[in-house]
């Protein structure tokens, strides 16, 4: 008899303290899912800037080719335009859902990385001091690839430290 109830107080008890915990387990399920969801969106930025970053190099090395008269197929030239504004749509929609579930520090750093895409993305005609050399890449495109290089790498270590 005693065992009975001994078992009845220890099976109650534990149906109590799970009641009590379900609310706190379910704060732990959003917080990681919550993680799992930036880990996600911060890959895509990664990504999608890397990727825009290449295509933005290949893209001026195309411009100063044809300009310097040398003959280029259409239709690679063009394959290149439309995966980088696809690249980039992806880009901008990434940064931008990262803006909307925060933290507002990792959502400031990746605005920071749109804006350096951005900045290339407005040299992507650009000569070297008026001459068209499909050697050499102008100076001002280098600069501007070496800067989103840098915000990605800043992005990438702060994505890092709000992913554990």
């Amino acid at each position: 008899m005693l065992s009975n109830i001994v078992t009845g107080i220890f099976t109650l008890s534990g149906l109590i303290v799970g009641v009590l915990l379900e609310p706190l387990k379910a704060v732990f399920a959003a917080k990681s899912r919550n993680r799992q969801q930036r880990n996600e969106q911060s890959a895509i930025i990664i990504q999608c800037a890397s990727d825009s970053g290449h295509i933005a190099l290949n893209l001026n090395y195309a411009y100063r080719a044809r300009m310097a008269g040398e003959s280029l197929a259409l239709e690679p030239e063009m394959n290149l335009v439309k995966e980088y504004n696809q690249v980039r749509d992806q880009l901008r929609k990434s940064v931008m859902l990262l803006r909307l579930h925060g933290p507002d520090g990792l959502a400031n750093k990746a605005l920071e990385v749109n804006k350096s895409d951005n900045s290339l993305y407005e040299l992507l005609q650009e000569s070297n001091s008026g001459e068209f050399s499909a050697t050499e890449v102008p100076e001002r495109v280098q600069e501007a690839a070496n800067v989103l290089a840098e915000q990605i790498m800043a992005f990438a270590e702060l994505a890092r430290k709000h992913s554990t």
